[in-house]
């Protein structure tokens, strides 16, 4: 029995519910050698897992890496992306993130992705 896409993005979750995104990130490179079962669902996945588990830089690498790997963010990449910096209290990265969608390189523009603005320190 081969691995494919669904059981990919399925070791991915059991990876963010165990906070383990170090092995995240070894699904998806293993992922990444079979680019039949490759998409932005799994990248989204190694993602999220990586955001959780506090490990906000690399799953920044990795929405920014996916343009290299001729996958297109969706909604929820940008809104992982975003969710991540602020796990990281990373502002500013936050603020590029959300200036890249309102300049029309990411997402459609409703309330609902927006819902995670980026907020200065106090």
């Amino acid at each position: 029995l081969s691995p494919n896409a669904f059981s990919y993005s399925s070791a991915l979750v059991a990876c963010r519910r165990a906070a383990d995104w170090r092995r995240a990130l070894a699904f998806l490179e293993e992922a990444k050698e079979d680019r039949n079962n490759f998409d932005e669902y799994v990248v989204n996945a190694a993602m999220d897992a990586c955001s959780q588990a506090s490990a906000w830089e690399a799953s920044l690498h990795l929405f920014h890496g996916m343009a290299d790997l001729s996958l297109q963010p969706s909604d929820a990449s940008w809104n992982i992306a975003v969710g991540a910096c602020e796990r990281g209290q990373a502002w500013e990265a936050s603020l590029a993130i959300t200036k890249a969608m309102v300049d029309g390189k990411g997402l459609k523009h409703n309330k609902k992705n927006f819902r995670r603005s980026p907020r200065p320190p106090k």
